[in-house]
């Protein structure tokens, strides 16, 4: 198969910004960065960020596992896009292959943890 050119990163990432963790309950992910909710006053961002411990990105997931790998994603982006441009290259870097490799796995402990 043909290696492609591509220039795609992270920065293209069209989802919910920065780092998504559990919530305050278990069962819903947050982030710091507000959502976009066209209904939402500066009040229920407020009450959201007070009651969820951050700014929603998902809610009612019913196992915590389930909530760890959701806002793990963005993480996993991250790694996939590092492996795909290392991959594109002719001569990929095999010590940021084997990094990158690393932090997949210890994102996958801390998941599973």
């Amino acid at each position: 198969m043909a290696k492609q050119e591509t220039n795609f990163n992270w920065r293209d990432f069209k989802g919910t910004p920065g780092e998504w963790r559990v919530g305050n309950n278990f069962s819903n992910i947050i982030t710091d960065y507000k959502t976009e909710r066209p209904t939402y006053t500066e009040e229920s961002y407020e009450s959201e960020k007070k009651y969820y411990g951050g700014y929603l990105v998902c809610e009612s997931v019913s196992k915590k596992i389930d909530a760890k790998l959701i806002a793990a994603a963005p993480q996993m982006h991250q790694l996939l896009n590092e492996f795909i441009c290392q991959g594109m290259k002719d001569k990929p870097n095999q010590e940021s292959v084997f990094e990158i490799t690393a932090k997949a796995q210890q994102l996958l402990i801390d998941i599973n943890d």
